[in-house]
């Protein structure tokens, strides 16, 4: 990484911006994670660091590295590794993040990088979240460039060359004879799905990690053109790449190929959380059941079929090279439709 912006530039600016009572080694997490961000160049023009500064200020009550016996736990499990969350009605939020993981600091980064590209209502709730107008779709997005974004920052300050490591479905809520690729140390099988994805329509992650920190900013409008444009010329050279039957004729998408294509991304992450918060009722999904099921973060009510989330998967993994293979014929049109969304 070649140094654009000296740390203790970034530490001075920091701690002349900074109105919110933090810990020391909280403030160096923070400061470690404002100098990577901008000298990685994961941060657009349009955003700057005394913004970042200024969301913290406004934002973060407190951070909280929480053990097992926390009461935390009696909520969200002994399972999850952390989370940002609004005490009180109209407070700021407070982040926790579990002590004594094996990446508890890569946990914080992720963590405060959720805080970084929230924009709240004056109510305190959540209006926008990095990648996404509401919290009603398009999770599974926002919390791979997330993790991305934490992960690019770790590995450079701990000098960690990622690796793509194989998975199998056992390990990572999927049926068992699927198997994902992933170079991330959490939220692997998320990678894997949007990855795939990503490479079918040529948008690189980083493009999307940089302009997470736009508020306001709804990147899968763009994500969602670019598949229509994309896959409407590719099916000319390649007609077999069609979305599977089943999958739609289950969630009622439409035929043709202007698709909202986020929905199908919503189902994927909807069953990964069923089967994670849920774990009596996951054996019956796993055992061919399906199940309706809706949650606060993806307001839809969907019926969960874990074979068709892997359905929509091996899609994605057979025909993911296919059309790397025939976008290189359309650079021209990529570039007009990053020009429309302000995409560098």
């Amino acid at each position: 990484m070649e140094e654009i912006i000296p740390k203790k530039n970034i530490e001075d600016i920091f701690n002349k911006r900074i109105k919110i009572s933090l810990e020391d080694k909280n403030k160096k997490l923070i400061i470690d994670y404002l100098y990577y961000l901008l000298n990685l160049n994961l941060l657009d023009e349009k955003v700057t660091i005394n913004d970042l500064i200024d969301r913290i200020n406004e934002h973060l009550e407190e951070i909280i590295f929480f053990d097992e016996d926390h009461e935390i736990n009696k909520k969200h499990g002994r399972d999850f590794k952390g989370v940002t969350l609004r005490e009180k009605e109209k407070g700021k939020r407070i982040l926790y993040v579990r002590d004594k993981l094996e990446y508890t600091e890569l946990t914080f980064y992720h963590e405060l990088t959720h805080l970084l590209n929230t924009t709240f209502n004056t109510d305190g709730s959540i209006k926008s979240q990095g990648l996404v107008d509401s919290e009603e779709s398009g999770s599974i997005f926002n919390e791979v460039i997330v993790q991305y974004t934490a992960e690019r920052i770790y590995n450079e300050k701990y000098h960690l060359t990622p690796k793509l490591i194989l998975y199998s479905g056992e390990e990572i809520r999927m049926l068992p004879n699927t198997k994902a690729a992933s170079n991330m140390k959490n939220y692997q099988m998320y990678d894997s799905v949007v990855s795939l994805f990503l490479n079918m329509i040529d948008i690189e992650k980083e493009e999307l990690a940089r302009k997470q920190f736009i508020l306001n900013n709804n990147l899968l409008e763009y994500i969602n053109e670019r598949y229509n444009i994309t896959m409407t010329k590719i099916k000319k050279i390649d007609p077999e790449l069609n979305i599977p039957e089943k999958f739609k004729e289950k969630n009622k998408a439409t035929t043709d190929n202007k698709i909202n294509l986020i929905d199908y991304f919503d189902y994927i992450y909807l069953t990964d959380v069923f089967l994670y918060t849920q774990p009596n009722e996951a054996k019956k999904l796993k055992e061919g059941e399906t199940i309706d099921y809706t949650n606060s973060t993806v307001t839809k009510n969907y019926s969960l079929d874990i074979k068709r989330e892997n359905e929509f998967y091996q899609y994605l993994i057979n025909n993911s090279i296919r059309c790397q293979r025939i976008l290189k014929q359309f650079k021209e049109e990529k570039k007009e439709i990053k020009k429309k969304y302000k995409i560098s």
